[in-house]
C-alpha cells in the first residue's frame, strides 16, 4: 500500500474507532441495547473502513460470488459462517449509510 493511502486509511479507521469508543452501553442508558450514533460527517470513514473489512474477510475465507449472493442464513457453527455473517452485516451498515447520504440531512 502506498504511504499516502495507508495514512488516509489509518485516519479513516481512527474516526471509526473513536465513534465505537463513544458507543453507549445498555448499562449507561438503563436500556437493553447498546447505542451507536454515527455522525453523518463520519459516514465516508465508516464506508471506507467497512469496505476494507469486508474485502479482507472475503479474501481470507475465499468467499465466492455465490456465497455472497446467497440469501439464506449462514451456518454460525464455524468461523467461515460467522465471517459471512460479518460481511453481510457490514454491507447492511454500508447500505444504511449510503441511503442516509443520498437522503441528505443533518446528523
Amino acid at each position: 500500500m502506498q504511504p499516502e493511502l495507508r495514512r488516509h486509511f489509518d485516519a479513516e479507521r481512527a474516526v471509526v474507532v473513536g465513534d465505537l469508543e463513544r458507543m453507549v452501553s445498555p448499562k449507561e442508558k438503563d436500556e437493553e441495547g447498546a447505542t451507536l450514533e454515527i455522525p453523518l460527517a463520519h459516514a465516508e470513514a465508516w464506508l471506507t473502513t467497512l469496505n476494507a473489512l469486508r474485502l479482507a474477510l472475503v479474501g481470507e475465507h475465499r468467499f465466492t460470488e455465490a456465497d455472497l449472493s446467497n440469501e439464506s442464513l449462514p451456518d454460525l457453527s464455524d468461523a467461515r459462517g460467522i465471517a459471512l455473517m460479518q460481511v453481510n452485516f457490514y454491507a447492511f451498515i454500508q447500505e444504511c449509510l449510503v441511503r442516509r447520504l443520498e437522503g441528505g440531512g443533518e446528523s
